[in-house]
């Protein structure tokens, strides 16, 4: 198959930019022909003002590109990732007129909420979801605290939302996970065109041997992913053992500093995917402390892949992929004393590990390896095409 795969990646490297990547080469090695189209958003920023906002509402330049890549390539799906704020939902349209089925992954919300999160102060908030122009994010300045870039994406997503670029151009959209699924045909997707696709990681041969010690955090060190809470749990825990915390973000300076003389927390800042791989094979578990309803959660069936249990919140899709009492544990949101409790637990002589170390292992070879995403992602591409067709034929 003839695919071209779309991404804009972020300052900050994380989970959607893993998946683009491993979705590319999952597809290569399939023997398609895959085409690549990607933005650097860091190279957004040095646009003025005016050709920031215009380029968010219609990039011009990947507009023209996509048309050429897909009339010269014969290009049959055209499957888009983030298209924020660089590349624009201007490719969507590119790719429909020039006749190629388009699939979208949904990796946050940000077609329904500028902020991309359904938060706001650390609250669940879906007031946009009933106002066309996204007035109430313009007002609470859901977007980095600024009522200018609030506006802004706003302004891209209901001019899109008004013309139709999902609803009527995009042929399937993957959620991550049935919840996912749910949540967002709740607000306004056609639920015909949703398609459930959890993500995949590939580690064949990790080392279940190692000698385990301690708790891991992975990921990207914002109020929504709650390190704070974290941290707080384990100001609670009388014998605390030692935290390693991965990751770069806007809080991690204020943070450091605060538990700079914490012997047992160790911060790494960013480190490749392989790193953070034999850092999972050397620790107990795994905490996933997010207050915001997470779309999937990679970097679950990392750890699993790695033998590694997971302790998280009970949001979103977190209590799809941690088993309870068998891949780990799961707590409210937001509450340090539930999971200061689950770390001690955790860690207690009572809880079997390595049962639960094995159980872990066995979800990631039953569900999250490679061969069988890659037979969903056919079956998706193919009833894109299939919707395609029939529309034209309706036509």
């Amino acid at each position: 198959m003839r695919i071209l795969l779309a991404h804009s990646f972020y300052r900050a490297r994380g989970g959607e930019d893993v998946v683009f990547e491993a979705e590319t080469h999952l597809l290569q090695h399939h023997g398609h022909q895959v085409f690549c189209l990607a933005t650097q958003n860091k190279d957004f920023e040095i646009l003025g003002t005016a050709g920031r906002l215009s380029s968010m509402i219609w990039n011009r330049g990947i507009y023209q590109q996509t048309r050429q890549l897909v009339e010269a390539n014969r290009i049959e799906v055209v499957h888009v990732h983030n298209t924020f704020p660089a590349m624009s939902p201007s490719i969507i349209r590119a790719a429909k007129s020039k006749g190629a089925a388009v699939v979208q992954t949904l990796h946050n919300y940000r077609i329904f909420c500028p902020a991309a999160t359904f938060l706001r102060n650390g609250i669940k908030c879906e007031e946009c979801l009933d106002s066309p122009m996204m007035w109430p994010a313009i007002r609470h300045r859901c977007y980095q605290q600024s009522t200018a870039a609030t506006a802004a994406i706003a302004a891209v997503y209901a001019l899109h939302r008004a013309a139709g670029t999902w609803q009527k151009q995009v042929d399937r959209f993957i959620a991550l996970s049935d919840w996912m699924k749910t949540r967002v045909v709740a607000a306004g997707l056609p639920a015909a065109k949703v398609a459930v696709k959890r993500h995949f990681v590939e580690n064949a041969s990790p080392n279940l041997d190692r000698q385990r010690a301690g708790a891991l955090f992975v990921g990207r060190l914002t109020e929504e992913k709650g390190l704070r809470i974290l941290l707080d749990a384990w100001d609670r825990l009388p014998s605390p053992p030692p935290l390693t915390i991965v990751g770069e973000g806007p809080i991690a300076a204020e943070l450091q500093s605060t538990y700079s003389g914490r012997a047992e927390i160790r911060w790494t800042g960013q480190l490749g995917r392989h790193e953070i791989l034999r850092l999972m094979e050397e620790a107990e578990c795994l905490v996933v402390p997010s207050i915001l309803d997470e779309p999937f959660g990679l970097v679950v069936i990392e750890a699993y892949s790695a033998g590694l249990p997971v302790i998280a919140s009970r949001v979103g899709t977190l209590p799809e992929l941690v088993l309870e009492n068998q891949t780990g544990f799961l707590c409210s949101p937001g509450d340090p004393v539930q999971l200061a409790a689950s770390i001690t637990r955790m860690f207690s002589d009572s809880t079997p590990r390595k049962d639960f170390q094995q159980s872990a292992r066995a979800a990631y070879e039953g569900r999250y390896q490679p061969e069988t995403n890659h037979q969903l992602l056919m079956d998706i591409y193919h009833d894109a095409l299939e919707g395609q067709r029939s529309r034209r034929v309706a036509i």
